[in-house]
């Protein structure tokens, strides 16, 4: 018991000097969020987008995995048997670490979140799920199935 002591203290002060060495305003936190996803992954993996294409369905609704992120998203707003208005939203969103796969079967290849939010006169409720894919998280085109 002694000997976990001076850990939880060396703990407390490591977790307080990072604490106070935190961005020192909300641009500051957004801009070193930014910068920490960036470089999770090689941006050389992924080719800048030239702004030069045309939207075609429905291979646009599906799958780029050579984009660094993508997101799809589903709203409904629909009313229940009594009339009463229901919303739902379902996203989900790719942050793309490297284009292709590591030999490497730890190093995932791109993070995912999942966020589903169901409201109404008699609930309100949300879900949210991240994961790092290895096997945990991903998608198949070809069967048109997404897991978190």
């Amino acid at each position: 018991m002694a000997g976990k002591r001076p850990r939880t203290g060396l703990s407390l002060l490591v977790g307080l000097v990072f604490f106070l060495a935190g961005p020192a305003s909300a641009q500051d936190a957004r801009e070193s969020l930014y910068e920490q996803l960036v470089s999770l992954g090689n941006e050389a993996d992924f080719p800048p987008l030239d702004g030069a294409w045309e939207l075609t369905l429905p291979g646009d609704h599906g799958a780029h995995p050579g984009a660094r992120s993508e997101s799809w998203s589903v709203v409904a707003h629909l009313t229940d048997a009594d009339g009463v208005p229901v919303s739902l939203q379902f996203s989900l969103a790719r942050l793309g670490l490297r284009a292709e796969a590591s030999a490497n079967p730890l190093q995932p290849t791109a993070l995912f979140r999942g966020h589903v939010i169901l409201t109404g006169a008699a609930v309100d409720l949300a879900e949210e799920k991240l994961s790092r894919g290895l096997g945990a998280a991903g998608h198949d085109a070809a069967a048109s199935q997404v897991w978190l």
